[in-house]
């Protein structure tokens, strides 16, 4: 068991002080980091403690450390001088006096700073995301009487948390267990947006030995279990391995036993990851010599394994493939965890210290400031961005705010919805946030073929190591809401980008679609959820509006109506039209009625065959017909018709399909054919079971602007928003990924979205002239804001007169009017603009 669940304990760090340590004062000084913690003494009498805390042995690595200072209990509390475990560890400790005495400690790339005397600490991965911690107790010097020991006490537990090491106090035998962690080596590009990842065997399914502890071996992430005290190795050998330890005059029992002089073993093993005649498996992240993954393995996988049946293999170190992915993907969920091993669980993912986005890049917290122009201040995402916002992206941000408001309160009291990889990314963060739930839906994503051309070529290696963290990520956040005693009650799933367009991908994406789906059902069979399995689909971004819009209330009907049922989405794996509608039907809690007298809503979905090519008459004339028996609707069907244009794959085809007037329930032609499906069934569900034409009709007014005149096909793309943005005197200015897009370029950002705005005001008045949908006093009713890393992100904000009590905004940068407010001010300040602006936060979440 840890030692945070049984003890809170301190760690006495030896080394020298410099001479200027010896004129601190006695008492608290001057607090010179923020925020402030309580000030305790910073040198405390310990000889009491000493003398009656009897003798207390300390373990690293099962190796015993013998002290200058034995170890002795103040206040229940264990403490013990731990320089060696320091460099055990493989930590670099550091202290400077003055101001304050300040601590630090650095392992990798990882950065620890404390502070004598006070709670609050920090710690950053070379630089980015500095995160503030705080401890049960302060950092102090320890003294024996009047005799300054020049040691420092530090908190245990975090220094065993942030290097990723084990504390275990066995109180029978008054001795404490301190175990290496997995380690991680971080690789930033210059860019400082990648991560590479050099230690990858999976750890968490290894286990050594007795008297053997998990070890490294040169420095380049490869470890193996070693006795310390006997300079043994222990690891399973290839048959590279057996040949070169027989060719060394060692008998056949040696060298089949894997037990090893550690100084000849190396020799013949390597340094790599894996062994020599062994290989990296990028999918089940294991070493592998032929079919058969090399152990040794942890008991709780063997545990694992003699539940699943799987015979002799189990008490061996060497299983085949596809039952150790079984035992892997099922022994995080098969039985509830103590919160605390399924938090540690889950931050023994190295994504931790990172968001993704949807380019797989890793981007550091902090990436929006209130007046987008100085790095101080900028916002933390995880604390901005809700628990169901995987990125800061219209769909996936400011349309799930808005959505989220759709649905009944006691909904929203009662059901977390959470995307795993932003659990993964910081579970302590949201802690509290499911602490006030019983139900939990979790929402995720696979990785799609995006830009891969061929199997087995480097991206589809990466794409494999991808799926293989986003598999932890779903089974490890499984194991968390259950240690929580929380129940799951959906589990929404898809297959990102997939671009299925030749034979070959074809066949690659039904292969790993269906290894993807065999681990999915796996996972949730073993945690006990194969009532709610079904089979994932694509998309992704539209995932946490169908999740509300199934929570939300009793199965909905809807009538569905088509240009072109067969058409193929083009991103997501030759699904077509038909199959993607009836997808999120189904994930939504909506099913197909013929009978549009007893629908809830009308859906109408425009699709195109080839999409880019060039329609044929029969195409255009299908599609004006719809068009036209739309327009013909009585008031009470208009009312309820929602239109999906996707006849492009980026983007609406052209303003035929935006009806004018705001009448109608809403309008989706943005994203890929799932992500405008769903997103349009989803909210068309909530908006129907809200009956809130209010937010309907913001809603329709910022979806037109923004999929039609901001970036639809024939509008903005390929028309005239293109060519004025193309023809701004700034370097490089593109549509769509420009790379002045970024806060080093905000004066340029300002230009070009100063021109979108011009031209999407100016093509919404036309487009809605003579309508009531606007006021005549609104000279500017939209505002198309910046965000993220290119033009495709931007929010658009009705902001005209119309006070409808649904302005929901999610995060950007800078308003493009001045005056206009920026609605991120308005998320982390509303007394700056008044209450018109809702919140849709973390904090907000928190205590609703």
């Amino acid at each position: 068991m840890s030692v945070w669940n049984r003890i809170a304990a301190f760690v006495l760090i030896t080394f020298a002080l410099n001479s200027a340590a010896q004129t601190l004062p006695a008492g608290c000084v001057q607090n010179a980091i923020s925020p402030a913690g309580k000030c305790e003494p910073i040198e405390q009498d310990i000889a009491s403690f000493e003398a009656s805390s009897g003798v207390i042995e300390v373990y690293v690595d099962n190796v015993k450390v013998n002290p200058v200072v034995p170890p002795f209990i103040k206040n229940g509390r264990t403490y013990v001088e731990l320089a060696a475990i320091f460099n055990a560890l493989g930590a670099d400790v550091g202290f400077q006096s003055m101001p304050v005495g300040r601590i630090t400690a650095v392992r990798n790339d990882l950065n620890l700073a404390m502070h004598l005397g006070y709670l609050w600490g920090s710690k950053d991965l070379r630089g980015r995301r500095a995160d503030n911690f705080k401890m049960d107790a302060a950092p102090f010097l320890a003294k024996r009487g009047s005799v300054s020991l020049n040691k420092i006490v530090v908190p245990v537990s975090f220094i065993a948390s942030a290097t990723g090491a084990d504390v275990v106090w066995i109180a029978a035998s008054k001795r404490v267990n301190i175990t290496r962690g997995r380690t991680y080596f971080f690789d930033w590009n210059g860019a400082g947006t990648y991560i590479q990842y050099t230690d990858q065997r999976n750890q968490l399914s290894f286990g050594c030995p007795a008297g053997f502890v998990d070890a490294p071996l040169g420095r380049a992430g490869a470890r193996w279990c070693k006795n310390q005290v006997t300079n043994e190795a222990f690891f399973v050998p290839t048959g590279t391995v057996r040949n070169a330890c027989l060719a060394s005059g060692k008998t056949v029992v040696v060298c089949d036993g894997g037990r090893f002089n550690a100084t000849e073993a190396q020799a013949w093993r390597g340094v790599a990851i894996c062994s020599s005649g062994a290989s990296f498996d990028d999918q089940s992240q294991a070493c592998m010599e032929g079919t058969s993954v090399l152990g040794p393995f942890t008991q709780r996988y063997r545990d694992r394994c003699s539940a699943l049946g799987l015979g002799v293999m189990c008490a061996s170190n060497r299983w085949d493939k596809a039952n150790f992915i079984r035992v892997m993907d099922t022994a995080d969920v098969a039985s509830a965890h103590t919160q605390a091993s399924a938090i540690a669980l889950l931050k023994s993912n190295p994504e931790l210290f990172g968001m993704p986005n949807e380019q797989n890049e890793l981007v550091s917290a902090g990436l929006y400031s209130p007046n987008g122009t100085k790095k101080s201040d900028y916002v933390l995402s995880e604390s901005a961005l809700p628990p169901f916002v995987l990125s800061a992206r219209r769909q996936t941000d400011q349309m799930a705010r808005s959505a989220y408001l759709l649905m009944p309160l006691a909904v929203r009291q009662s059901t977390a919805f959470v995307f795993v990889d932003r659990l993964a990314q910081d579970p302590d963060r949201y802690i509290k946030y499911l602490a006030r739930k019983q139900r939990v839906v979790l929402i995720g994503t696979f990785n799609g073929l995006g830009g891969i051309t061929q199997a087995d070529d480097a991206k589809h290696t990466a794409l494999k190591i991808r799926h293989a963290r986003e598999v932890f990520k779903l089974r490890a956040s499984i194991a968390l809401v259950k240690s929580m005693g929380l129940t799951v009650v959906d589990v929404l799933w898809a297959l990102g980008d997939t671009h299925a367009n030749t034979d070959t991908l074809r066949a690659l994406n039904v292969t790993i679609k269906s290894n993807l789906q065999a681990r999915f059902d796996n996972i949730l069979n073993a945690a006990g959820l194969g009532s709610i399995r079904r089979d994932f689909g694509y998309g992704g971004d539209e995932l946490a509006i169908v999740g509300f819009a199934k929570q939300a209330g009793p199965t909905m009907s809807a009538y569905v109506e088509y240009t072109n049922a067969a058409a193929v989405a083009y991103y997501d794996g030759d699904a077509t039209t038909r199959q993607l509608v009836e997808s999120k039907f189904t994930e939504s809690g909506v099913s197909v009625t013929n009978d549009f007298n007893a629908a809830g809503f009308e859906l109408y979905v425009l699709s195109r065959a080839g999409f880019n090519g060039a329609p044929s008459l029969a195409t255009t004339q299908a599609e004006a017909d719809m068009m036209n028996r739309i327009r013909a609707l009585p008031p009470v069907r208009l009312a309820k018709a929602y239109i999906v244009d996707f006849r492009h794959h980026n983007g609406a085809v052209n303003v035929d399909s935006a009806l004018k007037t705001c009448t109608h329930l809403g309008f989706s032609g943005w994203g890929t054919g799932a992500n405008a499906i769903g997103s349009a069934i989803g909210s068309a569900k909530l908006l129907t079971l809200s009956n809130n034409r209010a937010a309907a009709k913001r809603l329709l007014l910022e979806a037109v602007a923004h999929d039609q005149f901001s970036n639809g096909y024939a509008e903005a793309q390929k028309g005239e928003l293109a060519r004025r943005v193309v023809a701004l005197p700034v370097t490089g200015a593109s549509f769509n990924h420009h790379p002045g897009y970024t806060l080093s370029q905000i004066n340029a950002v300002y230009e070009a979205f100063q021109t979108v705005n011009g031209f999407v005001n100016e093509r919404m008045k036309q487009h809605f002239s003579g309508t009531s949908c606007f006021a005549n006093t609104d000279l500017n009713p939209i505002q198309v804001t910046a965000q993220f890393w290119r033009h495709f992100e931007t929010e658009v904000h009705l902001v005209s007169t119309i006070n409808d009590g649904f302005n929901v905004p999610g995060l950007y940068r800078k308003p493009v009017y001045p005056g206009a407010g920026n609605p991120m001010e308005q998320v982390l300040d509303p007394t700056r603009r008044g209450n018109a602006v809702n919140r849709v936060d973390l904090s907000t979440l928190e205590v609703e």
